[in-house]
């Protein structure tokens, strides 16, 4: 109905492809970082989940996933130092954000979040 927000998709691909969906905020297929298809990644994602109990340090609910502090995107190493367990929610509220440190990030994520 009107008002509902529906993403923009690419036009139809050739049969046998996966559409691109496309980033609302920039028009651009969304392209993820094939870093976090590693081994390396995935040893660093369990690690930080065991770290920190699979808590979500922003929030304290359950982590699914690791949160770079700093996104890799902002040059933020890939490194257990700065990554932390974070839920679904508050990873997607973060977005490639830059904070200074898990704290300042926390305080803007909490304060954009329904809790």
């Amino acid at each position: 109905g009107p008002g509902k927000f529906k993403p923009k998709m690419s036009p139809r691909p050739p049969s046998g492809t996966k559409p691109k969906v496309v980033n609302p905020s920039r028009g651009k297929p969304y392209q993820p970082d094939p870093y976090y298809q590693t081994p390396e990644w995935r040893s660093l994602r369990i690690r930080t989940l065991q770290r920190d109990k699979r808590v979500c340090r922003y929030c304290g609910e359950f982590a699914h996933m690791a949160d770079h502090v700093i996104p890799r995107k902002k040059g933020g190493p890939d490194a257990l130092s700065n990554l932390v367990a974070c839920c679904v929610a508050c990873n997607k509220i973060a977005g490639n954000r830059e904070f200074g440190n898990v704290e300042l990030k926390k305080k803007w994520i909490l304060t954009h979040r329904d809790l």
